[in-house]
């Protein structure tokens, strides 16, 4: 009623509902989050009910409707549709996707650990690696870069030493980053 904190209340609303299963109230609440923190998660949310409700090519319509409508939103949004495609089974689809939008936007960082995420789950991990090992060249100071490199190395390839000083690295610069000390305890 004050008008603040109007998305994110839409969000949690959405949630309660979504938690009810009162899936076209969550919908509609979802669907008027339509900017700040709480949008893509909104529209993700939104996405997978009508996926669930509707088959996977409505849930991937909803997506695409909201980044024409949100052009702010478009590299995001791609993300969330390869999840969305690779939790439907279709990992080559969601690579496919990626492949294209890298072509789209080259310099796009959530897309290239989109992608880096999508080939280790496809067991592709050597080149996951290698993408990673290339998102560290061209960022070597980048925490997360640091830090997604190392664990992947500790967590599956014999690199355990490597992994292990690229996540003390990422662990100098943000000693208080949960997934730096988790991926630290994972390579101890």
């Amino acid at each position: 009623s004050t008008g603040r904190f109007v998305y994110e209340s839409l969000f949690y609303l959405g949630a309660i509902a979504e938690s009810r299963q009162a899936w076209e109230d969550a919908l509609q609440l979802y669907g008027r989050v339509t900017s700040g923190e709480f949008a893509i998660a909104a529209q993700s949310r939104a996405a997978r009910i009508k996926t669930e409700q509707q088959g996977l090519e409505e849930g991937l319509k909803h997506l695409e409707e909201f980044a024409a409508t949100r052009p702010q939103y478009r590299i995001e949004t791609i993300a969330v549709k390869t999840g969305l495609l690779a939790e439907q089974g279709d990992t080559k689809g969601a690579l496919a996707t990626l492949d294209a939008a890298l072509e789209q936007y080259p310099d796009a960082i959530d897309l290239r650990f989109a992608r880096v995420f999508q080939l280790e789950a496809s067991d592709q991990v050597n080149k996951a690696v290698a993408e990673l090992r290339d998102i560290v060249a061209s960022r070597p100071d980048d925490p997360v870069a640091l830090n997604a490199l190392g664990y992947t190395l500790v967590d599956r390839t014999r690199h355990y030493r490597e992994g292990y000083e690229l996540i003390e690295r990422a662990l100098q610069q943000t000693p208080d980053n949960g997934a730096v000390l988790d991926s630290m305890g994972w390579a101890l």
